[in-house]
């Protein structure tokens, strides 16, 4: 079986590295296009305090805290990406970014 388009879901983690080095061998080997596919999730259990911000100035800088913080997390995960994919030699690839406040329609990262 030959593939031609290859998605992997990527992250910050040890394991999201681990599944981004295994597609890009497989992509590789079959001479596939690679898409990584990242997700910024609106949603932030582990910042439970941002639940309870107050005043328009507290809720705009929170607000550019957080994208700050995603930009720096996506910037991250797409050096990752084409790092591992370099090393294993894939040459079509690509990154894309869910953003899911921004309507979950995925974006294409230059």
């Amino acid at each position: 079986m030959t593939l031609k388009n290859i998605g992997v879901f990527v992250d910050a983690t040890p394991e999201g590295e681990q599944r981004i080095d295994y597609a890009a061998t497989l992509a590789h080997q079959c001479g596939a296009h690679l898409a990584g596919i990242h997700v910024v999730s609106a949603v932030r259990p582990e910042y439970r305090s941002d639940y309870y911000v107050i005043g328009e100035k507290a809720i705009r800088a929170l607000l550019v805290e957080r994208k700050a913080a995603d930009e720096a997390a996506t910037s991250n995960v797409r050096r990752r990406f084409e790092a591992i994919s370099a090393k294993r030699h894939t040459e079509r690839l690509e990154i894309r970014v869910d953003r899911q406040q921004d309507t979950g329609r995925l974006e294409r990262q230059p």
